[in-house]
């Protein structure tokens, strides 16, 4: 088992609710009743928002082109809860419009309006403004700070219907002085830095990314926060978990299982994502239906096995809901729009309080796996008469030690690795045996430039190709070193089972990986 470490949250976490996916067979004419009725369940229950997106051209999501409009309604039904837009596309709006809109409704809610901003990405989406397509990114930003200035009450230059320049500013005045900004990430590390170089909070899913993942991404998000001299903590972030809660796991997993599965073949988006986390590429219009429907019902499984979702009971969702909050999670976004007859849904929700209530009344301080580490340093080393710079020496036990204030041990410094790891390998060879057993690799991923091994331990220095020197700063991480790290694990394996003429490798994955400085173009592992 894992060592644990204690991460201490200074918040709890926070429960909101987010629509994105409704279609409009629930309740007939009444389309708006699910969205309308368990808002007011979460107002008087101290949920902190209730987010409505932005779709468009689509029946999955067809009830919400314009989020503006519903949270307009839903403020006169409401007395604290905060409303937000989860999100404003906004390349494909005039920035002048979105701040009188959501200005209005800043009124119409006496201050309590937040606002995520999106990029957008599906080419269809634009035939709004098919010319913002190319820049949609750079134009987003350009008009979130368009936005922010009308919203303080600045003038700004545009061109009039007669061509000239003219200086306006937007109305009615809102009630918050500033608007409360957010940025939708997908699970791009730039989107993430990039929300946080503004001073934005930040709204993500789980799609296709892990808790330890998100975690990452989250300090890279804080990291951006301080450089550009903001507080790294007061950002807020907002995470969108598929969500239903019931009283027994037997239950849940009836009432979700075809409504789920059903609901994935409509959002080919999240059957992709799910899959291109995995490393696959998965074209469900290719299958038959039996294998479609075994495709999904896999995926639901995964879904629920990797806490990906929400599915279960108060008692069985903790684990997850403080797994986030270690991870830096401020609040989450509960979708409950997929599908499930919407009378189960509404009765699902008290449920849903439970677990909130449950969550807020645990201990600040959680167990939480302690990832494995890589403790940097740098020394003089001479290998077989080469000098060389350690970059990186990978060990779980040297961090756990030196967080706590303890001196490293001596076996693992890099010498005494080296002294105990006495056989040279030939890399030719070792490459040779690779490909014979099932890992055929192209010469720009043969990254070891030298090998030492025994049973159970190895010792690599491995170097990026000069060919892909030129991308390193393109990636945390260059895959090309990652992999030779891996590579020089099965060097340690034993020489009984490596040199087995039936041995075939099979890399299954990771528990985690957590990256805690930039590596240099060489490395040892």
């Amino acid at each position: 088992m894992a060592p644990t470490t204690k991460h201490r949250s200074g918040r709890g976490i926070a429960f909101g609710l987010i629509f994105f996916s409704s279609s409009e067979a629930p309740f007939g004419d009444d389309k708006y009743r699910l969205v309308i009725e368990s808002t007011k369940f979460a107002d008087q229950h101290d949920f902190s928002s209730v987010w409505i997106p932005e779709r468009h051209f689509t029946k999955d999501g067809w009830l919400y082109p314009n989020p503006a409009i519903l949270q307009a309604a839903l403020a006169r039904e409401t007395r604290q809860i905060q409303l937000r837009a989860g999100s404003v596309v906004l390349p494909l709006h005039n920035p002048l419009r979105v701040a009188e809109e959501w200005a209005m409704v800043d009124n119409l809610s006496n201050g309590r309006v937040g606002v995520s901003f999106a990029s957008g990405w599906h080419p269809n989406d634009f035939a709004l403004f098919p010319e913002n397509y190319e820049q949609r990114s750079e134009i987003m930003y350009r008009g979130i700070e368009t936005v922010r200035k009308l919203w303080r009450g600045e003038a700004v230059q545009v061109k009039g219907g007669d061509g000239n320049q003219v200086e306006i500013r937007t109305y009615p005045a809102p009630i918050q002085r500033e608007i409360p900004i957010w940025i939708t990430a997908a699970g791009n590390p730039k989107t993430f830095a990039g929300a946080g170089e503004i001073g934005a909070n930040l709204l993500t899913h789980m799609y296709n990314q892990s808790v330890d993942e998100l975690a990452e991404k989250i300090r890279i998000y804080r990291d951006a926060r301080a450089r550009s001299g903001y507080d790294p903590e007061s950002g807020q972030v907002s995470v969108m978990l598929h969500t239903f809660i019931g009283k027994d796991q037997e239950t849940v997993r009836a009432q979700l299982q075809g409504p789920f599965t059903e609901y994935l073949k409509s959002a080919s988006y999240l059957v992709n994502a799910i899959a291109y986390s995995r490393g696959q590429k998965v074209d469900i219009k290719t299958l038959s239906e039996q294998d479609l429907n075994d495709y999904l019902l896999f995926v639901f499984d995964r879904l629920v096995s990797t806490q990906r979702v929400l599915f279960g009971t108060p008692e069985s969702c903790q684990e997850l809901v403080n797994q986030l909050k270690a991870a830096g999670v401020n609040e989450i976004a509960c979708q409950m729009d997929f599908g499930v007859d919407s009378k189960l849904v509404l009765e699902s929700m008290p449920y849903l309080n439970q677990l909130k209530e449950l969550t807020s009344e645990t201990s600040n301080e959680v167990d939480y796996p302690a990832p494995l580490a890589t403790e940097s340093f740098s020394s003089s080393h001479q290998a077989n008469g080469h000098a060389s710079t350690v970059q990186e020496v990978a060990t779980q036990k040297t961090y756990i030690q030196e967080q706590q204030g303890q001196p490293t041990e001596q076996n693992d410094r890099l010498e005494s690795i080296q002294k105990r790891c006495r056989e040279q390998v030939s890399l030719p060879g070792f490459y040779q045996t690779l490909s014979e057993r099932g890992i055929q690799l192209a010469a720009s991923f043969q990254g070891i430039e030298e090998l030492w091994r025994r049973d159970g331990e190895a010792l690599g220095r491995i170097k990026l190709p000069a060919a892909l020197a030129q991308e390193a700063d393109l990636y945390q991480i260059h895959p090309t070193l990652l992999d030779a790290c891996f590579q020089v694990l099965i060097a340690a394996l034993p020489q009984k089972t490596s040199h087995t003429e039936e041995a075939l490798y099979l890399p299954t994955g990771m528990h985690s990986f957590q990256q805690y400085s930039h590596p240099r173009q060489q490395v040892w592992s």
